[in-house]
């Protein structure tokens, strides 16, 4: 594990993302109560809100030459992306207020998710130099996945309303229906070609929402777990779920986790996948490796520890 210095030199300027949808429109109440705290700490911060990557590429790039270090999310996993992907090869430093549907990054680095707590996580946090996946030549930080996890990623997208509860509507929605597909994966000279229920990179050990899809991964390994679920009788359905839940799906005979710095997943046409949590279409040849060390995120004492 890499640490690097944690500590914000006050008085300092901040950069922050708020994703104004998320965590059912919370985000933005808690955001004035962040600009209290870095009031507090004599840290003076620029807001700006997220809409689709519209500009952000763009106020990374001007903040950056302001000087600025640290640039903070409110927001969750996807917004975490759209911003985290433009502080890729700087000393940048990520930071995560976490306000959204799942928040697993923030869940897997121990970032408190009460605002009550906010004041003393900027004050004491670490810095962790963290690794990243890229799937094509794009990054993802929590985790990427074809399958099922794809399929309610696109359809979770096309829902009025966010939380956990319709997150776990569309997922009753959508099992009773869905076809697992055949996929041919090539890693480590080794070739796997059979349907797969769900195929997994995770970087980290959770979807969000504390649905453990491999309870020891890390993110400072430098490698990636690829978590293969077998398709399975939908009698079990309610068994898998629990043990996704309850940090046990290991234990399911239907799953199997492989360690990996690189793999090549080939589909027989393009179809979804989703980003930590995103869903868009691929080319049915994807390449799939870890970045080491190539993100500095915030993370709390008790995950250092």
């Amino acid at each position: 594990m890499v640490i690097i210095n944690s500590k914000i030199k006050t008085p300092a300027r901040i950069c922050v993302f708020t994703n104004p949808i998320a965590g059912k429109r919370m985000s933005v109440p808690i955001q004035g109560k962040l600009k209290e705290i870095c009031i507090s700490l004599d840290i003076e911060p620029s807001f700006y809100f997220t809409e689709a990557d519209k500009g952000v590429e763009e106020i990374v790039e001007a903040e950056l030459n302001k000087g600025v270090e640290d640039f903070v999310v409110v927001g969750g996993d996807g917004t975490v992306n759209m911003v985290a992907r433009h502080l890729l090869g700087n000393k940048a430093n990520l930071g995560i207020i976490p306000v959204g549907s799942g928040n697993g990054l923030a869940r897997h680095l121990k970032i408190p998710l009460q605002v009550s707590k906010f004041s003393d996580f900027i004050r004491s946090h670490k810095i962790l130099k963290m690794d990243y996946g890229l799937i094509g030549d794009l990054p993802f930080f929590c985790t990427a996945g074809l399958g099922f996890d794809a399929k309610i990623a696109l359809s979770f997208s096309e829902q009025k309303n966010r939380g956990f509860s319709n997150y776990l509507k569309v997922i009753l929605r959508d099992f009773a229906d869905y076809k697992s597909g055949t996929l041919k994966i090539d890693f480590h000279d080794k070739s796997i070609s059979s349907p797969f229920f769900m195929t997994t990179f995770a970087n980290t050990a959770q979807f969000g929402n504390n649905a453990y899809i491999s309870p020891k991964a890390s993110a400072h390994d430098g490698l990636l777990d690829m978590c293969l679920v077998s398709p399975f009788p939908k009698i079990k359905a309610t068994l898998m779920g629990q043990l996704l839940m309850s940090g046990s799906i290991e234990s399911s005979k239907h799953y199997e986790m492989i360690r990996i710095k690189e793999a090549v997943i080939t589909r027989d046409r393009p179809d979804w996948i989703h980003i930590d949590g995103d869903p868009l279409i691929m080319p049915e040849k994807l390449v799939v490796k870890v970045i080491p060390s190539g993100l500095n995120v915030w993370a709390s004492d008790d995950y250092i520890s």
